[in-house]
């Protein structure tokens, strides 16, 4: 598993487990399918207020999860 992978991997396990309230993924490409990924982890109850997502190459469809995700979650900021 690629650092970049490992690094969403336990990011993931942490918002799942609502373990972490800010999260700056900058710069680990994580793509259309981390970006998904996160997606789902966000849909659940999580306590994210703060995400950071710059330049990981995200498409428009893994955008829109991301974006209905955050429209769903209260705590983001």
């Amino acid at each position: 598993m690629s650092t970049d992978n490992q690094t969403l991997s336990n990011a993931l396990q942490k918002i799942r487990n609502g373990t972490i309230t800010s999260l700056n993924l900058e710069g680990n490409n994580i793509g259309d399918e981390g970006a998904t990924a996160l997606a789902k982890a966000l849909n659940k109850k999580s306590r994210i207020r703060s995400l950071n997502l710059r330049n990981n190459y995200i498409g428009s469809e893994a955008a829109t999860a991301l974006a209905e995700a955050l429209k769903n979650n209260k705590t983001v900021t």
